[in-house]
């Protein structure tokens, strides 16, 4: 009941704060200009979307096409925590000022908000004691303000300090509770009131990575200093950001320079991730090496022991492909039931014709994990066409191709499995959808040229 209650009052103070689409949604204007309109529209729009730079701006084009009277306090009020949201604190507050002065009662719970905060911040503590205890909203009054005024009597630091600890916390709460939009205005007027705290900075960044406001995300995160798990962690999560933005090289230049600043495990595991998604198989390689020698072979934690794996998929494309067994091998000592292992280590034998009953037992067990898994089904139908058995392959193979149909690979073993059942229109189809999905990220296994053989000859060169 009280987890409920709790629940129901930050859902309560969602609706209070105004960000939310149904606020939108709702809202009714006149639409007597059409500049008006307009900016309206793109207002609505743009908040809509977390695009709280462009959505502050229409706002304001939106008070510049002389609205209806009615109107302008909504409006001030939208624009204010547009600004807020963007992290344009003193245009937020001249928003706020103006609703306050010229429309008196329109203040909404935000707008009090960001006024105390600039009470506080010019240390106007009376006007600041009197606007939080304006605010009239039931759900604040249960949560925020006892909240706030417990830390201005108990916490430690000056009352700026004070508050912004308190908005902090609370921004904390609300993101624990998957509230973005909560999160982002509390984090905000937190920052607006200690912007160098690396605390407040590193939530920031937080809230802003979960909108995929990458960009805004990467400024927050390079505003952390000072404590070396908090300066990494937040480093490692800039550069998650930068590739969100396709932004590699840069992903890759922030890691390295931080493994220079730091020991931690996460860095050289994460960078030698990211050589491996970009196809530099030989840095991957070397970088997989570099973490597991940090450790030792033999006392590397189990949290990384899965880089045996992933190194091993390197020394594979890499043309090592015995030493990558040893690796694969290792990491199923530590994961023996892990399907991707399972299935790359089975298929990767099936392929070169090695070991075939042990891999195909690999198969099978890794299918038994993961049944719906088009990569391990296709490996299955793959192993018995290796077998010679045509028709239990392309039971397997159709299976794999329903499960991944845009997969050149998989097309490519349907059509040859169909080719040799005697199925010679279809394995042309196949195979023809296996060229039309052929990519350059299409492993090296297939080329185009041999799916264009097939097409002219067939597989045993006779109709």
């Amino acid at each position: 009941m009280i987890l409920r209650l709790f629940t129901t009052t930050l859902l309560a103070i969602g609706m209070a704060i105004g960000l939310t689409h149904h606020s939108i949604a709702n809202t009714k204007y006149s639409a007597s200009k059409t500049n008006h309109a307009a900016a309206y529209l793109s207002a609505r729009q743009a908040q809509k979307e977390r695009d709280w730079l462009n959505a502050s701006k229409y706002w304001g084009i939106v008070l510049k096409e002389t609205p209806m009277e009615s109107e302008i306090p909504h409006i001030l009020s939208r624009a204010a925590l547009t600004s807020l949201a963007a992290g344009e604190y003193e245009t937020a507050v001249e928003y706020a000022h103006k609703n306050a002065d010229e429309h008196e009662g329109a203040l909404t719970v935000f707008d009090t908000m960001i006024l105390s905060a600039n009470a506080i911040n010019q240390g106007d503590m009376k006007r600041f004691n009197d606007l939080l205890d304006s605010i009239d909203d039931e759900a604040f009054q249960q949560l925020v303000v006892p909240t706030i005024k417990n830390y201005m009597e108990k916490a430690d630091g000056s009352e700026k300090k004070r508050y912004a600890t308190a908005l902090m916390d609370l921004a904390k709460l609300f993101l624990s509770e998957g509230r973005e939009d909560s999160t982002l205005l509390f984090a905000r007027l937190s920052a607006f009131l200690d912007p160098a705290s690396g605390e407040i900075n590193a939530l920031l960044g937080d809230s802003l990575f979960s909108s995929a406001d990458y960009d805004q995300a990467i400024i927050h995160y390079k505003r952390v200093t000072g404590d070396i798990e908090a300066y990494t962690r937040s480093r490692l999560l800039a550069a998650r950001a930068l590739r969100h933005l396709d932004r590699n090289d840069e992903a890759i230049k922030m890691l390295k320079d931080l493994s220079k600043e730091t020991e931690s495990a996460d860095v050289l595991y994460e960078l030698a991730d990211y050589y491996r998604l970009d196809k530099d198989y030989k840095q991957a390689e070397k970088g997989y090496s570099y973490l597991i020698s940090s450790f030792g072979e033999g006392d590397i934690p189990q949290r990384y022991a899965y880089a045996y794996y992933l190194r091993g998929i390197a020394k594979e494309r890499n043309g090592h492909w015995d030493d990558a067994v040893k690796d694969f091998q290792k990491a199923l000592d530590v994961f023996p039931e892990n399907a991707d292992i399972l299935n790359y280590l089975g298929y990767g034998w099936i392929d070169r014709g090695e070991n075939m009953e042990e891999a195909e037992d690999m198969i099978r067990k890794a299918l038994e994990i993961k049944s719906n898994d088009g990569y391990i089904t296709d490996s299955l139908g793959w192993a018995l066409h290796k077998k010679g058995q045509y028709e239990e392959a392309v039971k397997y193979l159709e299976r794999a191709v329903e499960l991944e149909p845009y997969d050149p690979i998989i097309n490519d073993h349907l059509g040859d499995a169909y080719w040799e059942a005697g199925r010679k229109q279809e394995a042309r189809y196949q195979w023809k959808r296996a060229l039309n999905y052929y990519t350059d990220d299409t492993p090296p296994e297939l080329s185009l040229a041999t799916i264009e053989q097939k097409l002219e000859q067939g597989l045993d060169h006779t109709e």
